[in-house]
């Protein structure tokens, strides 16, 4: 057997020993007593038996040699397991491929696309800070407890994304589910803007909804089928379409089959145009009357009235009504004032 007695290398970091196969044991003394020669972490001698091979880490704060790996005799290439935890003070590991630690079949391997992190079946990549959780990925999702914050880039997603939270744009736009629904929400002065290939086809404001093209009510895409709104509906260049059903104005049924039309239930319907400006009724395209200013202009067809009881008087007013003149024959009236003028009489 052969004893060794080793100075101290205060200027290694490592130092690498190795007693080659087919040799006699090496005994290295620790020598504790002369503080300039090797020395390690208790007081036994190290016996190197053939074929093994050491690496030693110098702890200058203790002023000794940490074992930190060793290699048995046929492990073949340079393969060392550390004995003892390693604290690299700084230093960088360079030239690594892989980690493979030896609970739950985890690794860390390099590779020219980048680095995998690995765990066995059933386990979970923690990240913690302060010991507590802030993000698990497992194999059937990633699960985050706070904020995923993104800086000028986005989340793509080919499955859902699942939060009990809010997703937050920013300190003030958010996106929050509840039990009674999803709440979309935007600063003071902000819009919400949906586009299809990157054109705004819907901007929803705090003073109005603009569309851009035609807005289409389904029957089951909206109660009932009536579009409620308690602001106006404006558009510049689109129309607002209706193939069935009726715009209503108050509480109201609306038209029913297949009629088209408006509604009012509670109070007067107002139309209004500019100065000049006329109403016109068409039919397949063609103006069948005209209302403005001037007067009424029916363009195609007649006037029809049905028989009412005598109307009453309307000073300054002038009222035409067709009414039975008691002996089953139709009468063309006008009111004039308080005075009744026949203007003519079915024969």
């Amino acid at each position: 057997m052969l004893t060794l007695v080793l100075p101290k290398f205060e200027s290694d970091t490592f130092i690498y020993i190795s007693n080659k196969a087919g040799e006699e044991d090496i005994t290295i003394l620790n020598d504790d007593t002369n503080a300039s020669n090797f020395k390690l972490v208790g007081n036994d001698d190290l016996v190197m038996t053939a074929g093994a091979v050491y690496v030693f880490l110098y702890d200058s704060v203790s002023d000794v040699y940490r074992e930190i790996s060793t290699r048995v005799s046929g492990a073949g290439s340079e393969v060392f397991t550390w004995t003892a935890d390693h604290s690299a003070d700084g230093n960088d590991l360079n030239s690594l491929k892989s980690i493979v630690y030896s609970l739950g079949g985890a690794s860390m391997v390099s590779s020219a696309s980048g680095l995998v992190y690995d765990v066995g079946s059933g386990n979970n990549h923690n990240i913690k800070v302060n010991t507590s959780t802030v993000m698990t990925i497992a194999a059937s999702a990633v699960t985050v407890a706070g904020n995923i914050a993104m800086v000028g880039g986005g989340i793509s997603a080919s499955d859902s994304i699942v939060t009990s939270g809010a997703i937050t744009m920013s300190s003030t736009n958010t996106m929050v589910g509840s039990s009674s629904g999803i709440i979309t929400n935007v600063a003071t002065g902000d819009d919400h803007d949906f586009a299809v290939n990157s054109s705004i086809v819907l901007s929803i404001a705090a003073g109005a909804v603009t569309m851009v093209g035609s807005f289409a009510v389904i029957s089951g895409g909206v109660t009932s089928d009536f579009l409620t709104t308690t602001g106006d509906i404006s558009s510049s260049t689109g129309d607002l379409n209706l193939t069935a059903g009726s715009i209503v104005f108050g509480s109201a049924t609306p038209l029913s089959s297949s009629d088209v039309g408006w509604t009012g239930s509670t109070g007067d319907i107002y139309g209004n145009i500019q100065t000049n400006d006329s109403y016109f009724f068409r039919e397949n395209g063609s103006v069948i009357v005209e209302m403005d200013n001037d007067g009424i202009d029916v363009r195609t067809g007649w006037y029809e009235m049905t028989e009412i009881s005598t109307v009453a008087a309307l000073s300054n007013h002038v009222r035409l009504y067709a009414r039975d003149n008691g002996a089953g024959k139709t009468q063309f009236m006008a009111r004039v004032g308080s005075t009744n003028f026949i203007m003519a009489t079915e024969i």
